[in-house]
């Protein structure tokens, strides 16, 4: 089953790296996961601009990243769409131990850019070869 989970770059690294290598991160062995790109983007966004945008048609901002995953087949806590002032209106915990990573789309700053954000990129890179997708800043 598809699952989403978005975030800041740097939070990225921890979760891929901790799924990759199954082994908790500093938030333990769960993590939430939505079941949407989109709703995961809202999340993304958020944590990589400090502000909440409730729309679903939002496009990635830089320093944000979505995890594609593979978990298993569950029910998924819905408050409905119309979830007033909060970003989880549907969403489930996983284990660290039972998702897979399908893809990471991350939006890293300028390349021109000195950022710690290149380095996040390379080590996503490395633990994920061509399931890490770039897009243009």
């Amino acid at each position: 089953m598809d699952a989403y989970h978005g975030c800041a770059v740097w939070n990225a690294v921890g979760l891929v790296t901790a799924i990759e290598t199954r082994q908790p991160h500093l938030k333990g062995l769960k993590f939430d996961a939505t079941d949407t790109a989109a709703r995961a983007t809202r999340y993304a966004n958020a944590q990589a601009t400090g502000e909440v945008d409730l729309s679903l048609t939002q496009n990635l901002a830089t320093y944000g990243a979505v995890i594609e995953l593979d978990v298993p087949e569950r029910e998924w806590f819905s408050r409905g769409e119309h979830y007033a002032g909060t970003l989880d209106a549907v969403e489930r915990p996983f284990s660290i131990t039972e998702a897979r990573v399908v893809r990471v789309t991350v939006k890293p700053v300028d390349a021109g850019r000195n950022d710690s954000t290149h380095r996040d990129v390379a080590q996503l890179r490395a633990l994920l070869g061509d399931r890490l997708v770039l897009l243009a800043p």
